[in-house]
């Protein structure tokens, strides 16, 4: 069974869980994230899966099993199910992106970019940390994890700074290249 799988990247409060939902709603793409490998892990720890938690526990999987580690995950997720067409969220280091371009049929990277005070506007009404901490999530996301060589390598680069409607068009059009 030929599979496709639109991975989704940016930073945090970009649009990422929106178009995730979006292309899962209303063309039944089945949709992973890499933080459900993490809430496993930290269900197994009997740690409160929040998203620092989840981001604590990211950093020691990288470190025990490669930067990559995490994709092998979301690949056996792929393999064991059903469905053709994937959506997955989350990526945030060059080796996840690679391991799953060579183990799947088709596969397309969209960077979902958002400018700054945007972002940090949707964050504080969900979570309101002190914007230090979230723009210091980006630079640790960026330093440490490798995700601003995510974002170079991806395919396609979706704007998505204004309505929900414009930017539901410009996946649409993304969705239809793979």
């Amino acid at each position: 069974m030929e599979k496709k799988v639109l991975g989704i990247t940016g930073m945090a409060s970009a649009g990422k869980d929106t178009i995730a939902k979006y292309l899962k709603d209303k063309y039944d793409f089945e949709w992973l994230n890499f933080s459900d490998i993490l809430a496993d892990e930290a269900k197994k720890k009997k740690i409160e899966p929040n998203k620092m938690n989840l981001s604590k526990i990211g950093d020691e999987y990288r470190k025990k099993y490669g930067m990559g580690g995490l994709a092998i995950g979301i690949l056996k997720k792929i393999e064991k199910s059903k469905s053709e067409n994937f959506v997955v969220t989350g990526f945030r280091s060059p080796e996840e992106v690679d391991y799953i371009r060579n183990h799947v049929d088709d596969f397309i990277l969209i960077e979902i970019r958002t400018k700054p005070e945007v972002r940090w506007n949707r964050r504080k009404k969900d979570d309101p940390q002190a914007e230090e901490e979230f723009f210091e999530r980006d630079r640790r996301d960026k330093e440490l994890k490798g995700l601003d060589k995510v974002l170079e390598i991806a395919d396609e680069i979706v704007e998505n700074n204004s309505s929900f409607e414009e930017l539901y068009k410009k996946v649409d059009k993304v969705k239809d290249m793979i």
